[in-house]
């Protein structure tokens, strides 16, 4: 497990931005599913 998190942390160090862009993505992805819930129920 320690190699592992080492791991991780040069990853994250190596590539902060990257991690930044995977968060904007699964909030955009529940907004998404949120939007078509919306629309759903508004084609109702």
């Amino acid at each position: 497990m320690a190699k592992r998190t080492d791991m991780g942390k040069k990853f994250v160090k190596r590539s902060g931005k990257g991690f930044d862009q995977i968060k904007d993505l699964k909030i955009s992805n529940d907004a998404l599913l949120i939007l078509k819930k919306i629309i759903i129920v508004k084609n109702r």
